[in-house]
């Protein structure tokens, strides 16, 4: 795959604005909102809860599941088992954010042992990668910084878009895998849906950059500018 072209960008952010894909995430509490309003900006629909006992309902009901270790707990990994058990069963897409596995091992043991189960796409950055090892064929894996990187088998893709005011505002990543989850919720090719609306979220992250007045005004914009990313 060339270098994602506007048009194809715009078509997937149409394509997921025509479609309203539900999208089911367990997520770091400090990213719920911002990563509910970064779906709805796009037109998706989210779901957040964590309750083991509605969980499976709401993947059973959902186009996409996100699965983000941020604040995992002991809870939360008993949500994202159920969760992604009912995701397998009922062949509903789902990207893990394996959050600071590299700082923790326990974190990292439940991270491997959901990746067991089948991810379609691990979006992660290159330390949490690094502590995972190697991943299974079959899944694709982004590898998300000031360069993203994603692979699947022998299809590669670089992405050098995006800027260093994302990583000033908590939640873009959470964000970043949120909207991929979006993506391959409607997207058929899930390679392709992982670059597009990477690519997307770079591109909208630079130009939310220069308008806003810093890190306080930039989620702000940056949602606004995701609401534009169909009209491309």
């Amino acid at each position: 795959m060339g270098e994602p072209s506007q048009p194809a960008i715009a078509a997937l952010f149409e394509l997921i604005l025509a479609r309203a894909p539900r999208i089911h995430c367990l997520t770091n509490t400090v990213a719920d909102t911002f990563t509910a309003n970064g779906l709805l900006a796009v037109g998706a629909i989210p779901s957040m809860t964590r309750e083991v006992t509605e969980v499976g309902e709401l993947v059973a009901s959902s186009d996409g599941l996100l699965v983000n270790l941020g604040t995992v707990g002991s809870g939360g990994r008993d949500g994202a088992e159920q969760a992604v058990t009912v995701a397998r069963a009922r062949a509903v897409p789902w990207v893990l954010d394996p959050v600071f596995v590299d700082r923790s091992p326990t974190r990292a043991t439940v991270a491997t042992n959901l990746i067991a189960h089948g991810p379609t796409v691990l979006r992660c950055n290159a330390a949490e990668q690094l502590a995972l090892g190697a991943t299974p064929t079959g899944l694709v894996l982004a590898v998300t910084g000031p360069a993203d990187r994603i692979r699947l088998g022998d299809r590669v893709q670089t992405i050098a878009t995006g800027d260093p005011m994302m990583a000033r505002t908590t939640a873009t990543g959470c964000l970043a895998s949120a909207l991929v989850t979006a993506a391959v919720a409607v997207w058929p090719d899930p390679f392709e849906a992982t670059v597009l609306s990477l690519a997307g979220f770079g591109q909208a992250g630079a130009v939310a950059a220069q308008q806003a007045q810093g890190p306080g005004t930039f989620p702000a914009v940056l949602l606004d500018c995701l609401a534009r990313l169909s009209v491309l």
